[in-house]
């Protein structure tokens, strides 16, 4: 939650995901919250969580909701969802 629409806080999420090796997505919702489905080490994940935390210079966020789910689903990229 906070302010993440319209400053690039996606495609940040995705460049850092992709530096970081994980796969899996970054979305916005319908009620103004951005959800990221991120596969990985727990190491990697973890770190994208603090990375999440912070945004970028043009973001602030107030808050982070993490739920980890095992998924038999495995992805081939870290992409933006629309």
């Amino acid at each position: 939650m906070g302010f993440v629409h319209g400053v690039g806080f996606r495609r940040y999420i995705k460049k850092e995901a992709k530096s970081l090796g994980l796969k899996g997505w970054v979305k916005n919702l319908p009620d103004g919250r951005v959800e990221i489905l991120a596969q990985g080490s727990q190491s990697q994940v973890d770190q994208l969580i603090e990375i999440s935390q912070k945004g970028n210079i043009f973001s602030m966020v107030k808050g982070v909701v993490v739920d980890i789910k095992e998924d038999d689903i495995a992805f081939n990229d870290f992409e933006i969802l629309f």
